[in-house]
């Protein structure tokens, strides 16, 4: 590629020098038409444009990119430097807080050991007796006033009670007032004659709704009855069709046993919650930032922080040998450590896990190999590295695995494992499914929190760094559980690739299922759906109809009231003329009467209403008697025990005094060290923030010079297309050219004196002048 750009450069500067010359060049073939001969001078050294403007640019990528390398690493020292700026600052201040804390309780243990060499200077014989005889005095007040403060409040609610019923009569007396009123108005009426028709008309009206209302309710009810025979039947179809689905079920779960592509499961019952920052630390730690102790201190909050949570219905399952657990269990126990597996993943941030039939298959080959190597993990240190290697080899991953074991009851899972005694490697154990998801749990949550023994290394797994970091780039993973023989349950995950290219790990098998079953386990399904949602709406149906029923009911009674009540006042606007007087005259009467009668007992209520505001306001007065009696008797009895026990009160007072004041002391003495750290870490902060905007205007820079580069080399290919148009325009005309040296270009003088060699040649191709021909000899 470099030989063709040159070459191609070369070319460009012999059409260049010939335009720009016009005359012959050669010195021994060419003349000019006088027929002089022409001796050339010595011809300029030749410069590759191409070459150059490609070194320019070179030099101009690489002072980019040493730019930018630069600018990363400021970056990050700038981020280092203010993290450890906002550490210093924080812990100044909370010395600061801790001092200013520190002093006020210097302060209030000061006033009390003051107070207690007042009360020792005190306590006198004399005094004591003083205080005795007035805690005795005022107990004798207090109990006085809690006699009164009884009676008061005693007569207070008998004053209530008598207020109440007063009331009452009022509102009663004032309803009578209001019902004779009315009688009054409608007895008026009827004298008058002009609420007759209108009396008629709402009896008629009455009559209509009442006789609507019962149709309503009829309605209501033959439709209640047939809502009620609709649910029975469909309670019926329902429960036809739930027996066809579990038969279909039953017969799909036969064909599809041990077959059924799996998945990591969405765990409900279960949780592991990360504390604050966990995966941000187990970073840290993992590039040496801080110690395995201290993470271990940073994250064990997660232990209690994970509990647990047993499953009712998982207790009920019995699994006859936990050391040999069928696929389905196999497969249910890794989808379920899958779950958990990623809800710590998704916290972190990693890649989640998936399960697989494959992976699952990956475990139970794993841990038959252990069991056929008799490997017992309670006497061999470390893993199985023959059948770890072994079964990665066959599926094509690459493995990590962790294993672990817990108590279970009072003992180990497998015990003689335990104690390494003979007749471990058949020892059988009955367990509950809760009792295996508990290990798996525990299993998990130790990884996590409690590795300071595994350097963790079991943290970083579970949590997804070990793969995160993987070069080979293999950063899918799928997972399998299962239980070993000596009671360890291994969690072993494999790259679902290897270099990239899809491995076994990551075969999920097909089911193979008979149409005709799948088909009837389908149609009993659709039928289940349909009969659940007749049923639905048939108790729907019921329940509505039963409201409308009780709807219709109520207002079949208020109609009827309503007829009635119209029939009453009909037959009232239909006496004579004089049983109308007479009606008026006694409605009048009585409400006189109750005039009379609401006035009388008005009158009397005014006595029991003032009697009750007089006893509210006398109880009152008591109780805050009483209160202010106890608090003087609490404040007499203070004074007595801090005088009966002056010195041992003061003695408690010295000690905490000197307590906080040791406490001042310490937080004082540790703050100048903080204080020079901070102001360290400021100017740290400052120097480095300094160097990062010198390498980012660098950088600016940097790229601003590879711009213009590249911008003058645009240019100079503009320049070089040009002269090649040329070049064949001055053939076109009949002119040769002989190489010759270029000017050197790259500066304005040079681009300059190329553009005015262009303008003179084509000048030259428009008037004819300047020819030249070649001769030989």
């Amino acid at each position: 590629m470099k030989k063709n750009i040159k070459e191609l450069a070369a070319a460009t500067a012999v059409t260049a020098a010939a335009v720009a010359a016009g005359v012959a060049v050669s010195q021994t073939t060419v003349q000019a038409d006088t027929g002089a001969p022409v001796t050339s001078a010595a011809p300029a050294p030749v410069v590759d444009p191409a070459a150059k403007t490609a070194a320019t640019a070179s030099q101009a990528a690489h002072n980019v990119s040493t730019a930018q390398q630069a600018a990363s690493q400021a970056q990050t020292a700038l981020t280092q430097a203010q993290t450890a700026d906002d550490a210093a600052q924080t812990a100044l201040q909370s010395q600061n807080d801790r001092i200013a804390k520190a002093q006020a309780d210097v302060a209030a243990k000061r006033q009390a050991e003051a107070q207690a060499q007042t009360n020792l200077q005190q306590a006198t014989a004399a005094n004591i007796n003083s205080a005795q005889a007035a805690v005795s005095a005022q107990a004798t007040v207090v109990k006085q006033a809690q006699t009164t403060a009884n009676s008061a409040a005693a007569q207070a609610k008998a004053a209530q009670a008598m207020a109440d019923q007063a009331n009452q009569a009022v509102s009663a007396a004032q309803a009578k007032v209001a019902a004779a009123q009315t009688a009054v108005d409608e007895a008026t009426a009827a004298l008058n004659g002009t609420a007759l028709g209108e009396a008629q008309k709402q009896l008629a009206t009455a009559q209509a709704a009442a006789k609507q209302a019962l149709a309503a309710q009829q309605q209501a009810q033959a439709a209640l009855k047939q809502a009620q025979a609709d649910l029975t039947k469909a309670q019926a179809d329902l429960t036809q069709a739930q027996t066809a689905q579990q038969q279909a079920q039953a017969a799909y779960n036969q064909a599809t046993k041990g077959a059924r592509p799996v998945q990591a499961a969405t765990v409900t019952d279960n949780q592991i919650k990360l504390p604050a920052g966990y995966y941000q630390n187990l970073q840290r730690y993992a590039t040496g930032q801080i110690t395995a102790s201290q993470l271990q201190s940073l994250v064990a909050s997660g232990m209690q922080l994970n509990q647990y949570q047993h499953n009712a219905a998982d207790q009920q399952v019995k699994i006859a040998n936990v050391f040999a657990l069928d696929q389905a269990t196999r497969t249910a126990l890794s989808e379920w450590a899958a779950g958990l597996i990623n809800q710590v993943r998704l916290a972190a941030g990693t890649n989640p896990v998936v399960v697989t039939t494959a992976s699952v298959a990956y475990a139970k080959a794993i841990v038959d190999q252990y069991n056929r190597d008799g490997f017992n993990n309670f006497v061999n240190q470390g893993h199985d590295l023959k059948a770890l290697k072994a079964v990665a080899d066959q599926f094509g991953t690459l493995y990590e695995e962790n294993i672990s074991t817990n108590g279970l009851g009072n003992s180990y899972v497998n015990a003689l494992a335990e104690a390494n005694q003979g007749g471990w490697q058949t020892f059988q154990r009955t367990v509950t499914l809760d009792d295996l998801k508990m290990l798996t749990y525990q299993g998990l949550v130790g990884f996590l929190f409690d590795d300071l023994d595994g350097q963790w290394h079991h943290a970083m797994s579970i949590s997804g760094y070990t793969n995160s970091i993987l070069k080979t780039g293999d950063h899918h993973q799928a997972v399998g559980v299962d239980m070993g023989q000596d009671g360890w349950i291994h969690f072993n995950f494999g790259t679902t690739t290897k270099m990239g290219q899809a491995n076994k790990l990551a075969q999920n098998q097909a089911v193979t299922v008979d149409p005709a079953i799948q088909a009837r386990l389908t149609a009993a399904n659709t039928d289940l759906t349909h009969a659940q949602t007749a049923q639905a709406k048939a108790t729907q149906a019921v329940k509505d109809g039963q409201a409308k029923v009780a709807e219709t009911q109520k207002a079949v009674a208020t109609t009827t009231a309503a007829v009635h009540a119209a029939e009453q006042q009909l037959a009232r606007f239909q006496g004579t003329q004089a049983e109308k007087e007479q009606a008026l005259t006694k409605a009048k009467e009585a409400l006189k009467a109750a005039q009379a009668e609401l006035a009388q007992v008005q009158a009397a209520a005014q006595a029991p209403v003032a009697q009750n505001q007089a006893a509210q306001t006398a109880a009152q007065t008591a109780a805050a008697a009483l209160q202010a009696a106890q608090t003087k008797l609490a404040a007499l009895q203070k004074q007595l025990a801090d005088w009966q026990n002056a010195p041992a009160l003061l003695v408690a007072a010295q000690t905490a005094l000197a307590a906080a004041q040791a406490e001042l002391k310490a937080a004082q003495a540790d703050l100048p060290a903080l204080q020079q750290a901070a102001v360290q870490a400021a100017a740290n902060l400052s120097r480095v923030k300094a160097a990062y905007d010198t390498a980012l205007a660098n950088l600016v820079a940097a790229k601003a010079q590879s711009a213009a580069q590249a911008a003058a080399a645009a240019a100079k290919s503009a320049q070089q297309a040009a002269l090649q148009r040329v070049e064949a325009q001055v053939r076109a005309g009949g002119q040769a050219t002989t190489p010759t040296a270029l000017p050197q270009t790259g500066d304005q003088a040079s681009t300059a004196g190329i553009w005015t060699t262009l303008g003179l040649a084509l000048a030259a191709m428009l008037t004819g002048a300047g020819t030249v021909k070649q001769r030989r000899g």
